[in-house]
């Protein structure tokens, strides 16, 4: 009995110690192997999870990466506005390698307030938490997430081996959890969900009535402004059925900023990025993208006007400025001093432009650095806020376009379609089309020949041979380009469209003289 009664005193101590230091609290953790979570991390009530939904960022193409040289990066979600929110946050997974000796911090900003910081030590390792969104995160139409690497300035002899010595990747699979009501989701704020992208099911089982119906609603989704995507998926995982049909017959446009419409001139360094001084070692670029606009305002700039100030160089080292646009070398001219202000105006009427267009201007010096790890004094220069693109503002006409007007002079626009279309070749036919038709076109499929027919790499030859010679095939050239080739030009052994997996061959109504640019 005396051992009993000893026995439970002891135990009631130990209880009572426990108690006290918190280990209790403590004891799933250390079993979970986790350390304690950062201060801006949640987790949602386990109860809630059957009511949570993800979103994925807006058309997700890739990783987002940052480096020291591309430290910023932003994604957008579009929020479902049909349902009731409760609560939220951002799930980010990403993955950081730090060189050794190196030490960043990875920033999360939600609606230009910093939300999360982590600190970075060199190695390689995953990175997984959540951070919690306010009312006002999820009030908002569209949630803007900016990532950003910042690095500590490097104060020794040497600096970081080139701009990959820290690299983070913020993966495809970041998202917004939100807590929903019981509603369920409305097709469009499904579509949202998927980043703003239509998922279509295009299994190798679905009949070919059923491609081509869930083919032509893809068509007439994207005139309406939503990214559709042909998936091997079952209909559970993708918009089929009765929801699709729901889709397509509201009307509703997709969630999307309607593009601006150009306004000329266009100031590329007076504000973001490119504004202000930049400090280097050997060269730098400044970057700008622009677009020519919606298809009923399209218009590209007539002339480049730059002015960079260049910092002095020791010696008689040298500055050289070039300018390219699209990857095509525009100007390259060593400046005749070592420092000072240096500008040009250059025409762009006979460059080639596409929807999205890249301008860039490099300064690099020729000084050739002696001393420990050669790197040189640090140099300095600035675009000034002066540099523009100038003088646009005329809707302009190229191949593409002259062949979208040539077949939208008849309506409906008669379609075929090739037998058991793959997927990849679905996908291919959608995107060409939609470079050809308006929200105006009416869409006939058809047994036989058409205006518009979908046509395999390998027949490409053969059936040009049977069309007139002012029919066009549309295709993509060896840089996933748009090009426009003519049935006279492909019988002669002259096919630029080859590599593509489907083109479009447009029939002429009648024989058509299409202004065609000339060959090079």
């Amino acid at each position: 009995m005396l051992i009993l009664s000893i026995l439970v005193f002891l135990l009631a101590g130990v209880a009572l110690g426990i108690s006290k230091l918190g280990l209790v609290e403590r004891v799933p953790q250390l079993f979970a192997g986790r350390d304690t979570k950062l201060t801006f991390e949640i987790t949602p009530a386990a109860e809630d999870f059957s009511s949570y939904i993800s979103l994925f960022r807006a058309r997700p193409e890739g990783v987002l990466l940052l480096t020291t040289s591309n430290r910023a990066q932003t994604a957008r979600f579009q929020m479902p506005q049909d349902v009731s929110l409760r609560t939220g946050s951002l799930a980010l997974s990403a993955t950081a390698q730090i060189a050794d000796g190196q030490h960043s911090l990875l920033r999360v900003l939600v609606g230009n307030e910093i939300r999360g910081e982590v600190l970075l030590r060199p190695g390689q390792y995953d990175i997984n938490t959540e951070i919690e969104l306010t009312a006002d995160d999820l009030a908002s139409d569209t949630l803007g997430v900016r990532y950003a690497l910042l690095v500590a300035d490097d104060t020794g002899s040497c600096s970081p081996d080139s701009d990959w010595s820290n690299v983070v990747e913020i993966e495809q699979d970041t998202r917004v959890l939100l807590n929903i009501d019981d509603t369920a989701l409305t097709p469009r704020d499904q579509v949202a969900a998927w980043g703003n992208v239509v998922l279509l099911g295009w299994p190798e089982w679905l009949p070919e009535e059923k491609r081509q119906e869930r083919w032509l609603a893809a068509a007439e989704l994207t005139t309406r402004g939503y990214q559709v995507r042909f998936v091997d998926a079952p209909d559970s995982e993708t918009l089929s059925g009765k929801a699709l049909r729901e889709l397509v017959a509201s009307g509703a446009p997709a969630f999307a900023v309607q593009e601006a419409i150009p306004a000329w001139p266009e100031y590329i360094a007076a504000a973001g990025a490119n504004a202000g001084h930049r400090t280097f070692k050997e060269t730098t670029t400044w970057r700008h993208w622009y677009r020519v606009g919606p298809r009923a305002h399209l218009s590209a700039p007539g002339e480049f006007d730059y002015e960079v100030m260049l910092g002095p160089l020791p010696g008689d080292a040298k500055w050289t400025v070039i300018v390219t646009h699209n990857g095509s070398i525009l100007e390259a001219t060593e400046v005749a001093t070592n420092g000072g202000i240096h500008s040009g105006r250059l025409d762009l009427t006979d460059v080639e432009v596409l929807d999205s267009n890249l301008i860039e201007i490099t300064a690099m010096s020729n000084y050739e650095a002696v001393g420990v790890c050669n790197n040189g004094p640090d140099l300095f220069a600035e675009l000034r806020s002066s540099t523009r693109l100038l003088q646009g503002g005329e809707t302009f006409e190229d191949d593409l376009r002259a062949a979208a007007s040539m077949l939208n002079r008849r309506q409906p626009v008669t379609i075929s379609f090739p037998d058991n279309m793959s997927l990849v070749e679905a996908q291919r036919m959608l995107d060409l089309t939609l470079d050809l038709i308006t929200t105006d076109t009416e869409l006939q499929v058809v047994d036989g020949p058409a205006a518009l027919a979908a046509v395999r790499r390998a027949d490409i030859v053969s059936v040009a041979g049977t069309l007139h010679s002012t029919a066009l095939f549309v295709g993509l050239d060896a840089n996933k380009r748009a090009i426009v080739t003519r049935s006279a030009d492909v019988t002669a052994g002259e096919n630029d469209v080859a590599s593509s997996a489907i083109v479009l061959a447009i029939s002429p109504v009648v024989e058509d003289r299409l202004s065609m640019a000339p060959r090079q």
